[in-house]
């Protein structure tokens, strides 16, 4: 590795922070292009592009230019992840969806209550899905009404 490189990567070790204040628009000045590149995709985030652009990174607006950051509100596709390279970060892992939503996130705990032994995954309390689960919602509510009335 070139010493110059090493000297510079050795004086960058940690992001730059400014506080965010809201509804304010300071920009850092044009920063010198370090080959840094990022992408935001489904969001306006004022926080995030303000770090990246007070740490020399440049947003990307073109759909040629490589990024290093990839910064999304909304789910990435699958042809992304298959296409990344090894120095490409994202702020999403594939099917993250499925517990990041509570309804998929309980089906995937009552399917690993199901596979594994319940007492590993007994920390989830009893939980419904409406409208789908509404009868059996219906049914437990009774059974715990009728017995709170002994």
């Amino acid at each position: 590795m070139n010493l110059q490189i090493r000297s510079n990567i050795n004086k960058i070790r940690y992001l730059n922070f400014r506080p965010y204040i809201d509804n304010v628009d300071i920009l850092p000045s044009t920063p010198n292009d370090l080959g840094y590149y990022f992408k935001m995709l489904g969001t306006e985030c004022p926080l995030i592009r303000c770090t990246l652009l007070d740490n020399g990174f440049i947003e990307s607006n073109c759909s040629t230019k490589e990024w290093t950051i990839l910064f999304s509100s909304v789910s990435i596709k699958q042809n992304i992840y298959q296409n990344l390279k090894k120095y490409q970060k994202l702020n999403h892992f594939p099917r993250s969806i499925e517990i990041t939503r509570k309804d998929l996130l309980y089906k995937n705990i009552t399917k690993m209550q199901g596979n594994h032994h319940i007492k590993a995954y007994n920390f989830v309390p009893q939980s419904f899905i409406l409208p789908q689960d509404y009868s059996f919602l219906e049914e437990v509510y009774i059974n715990i009404k009728s017995n709170l009335c002994r």
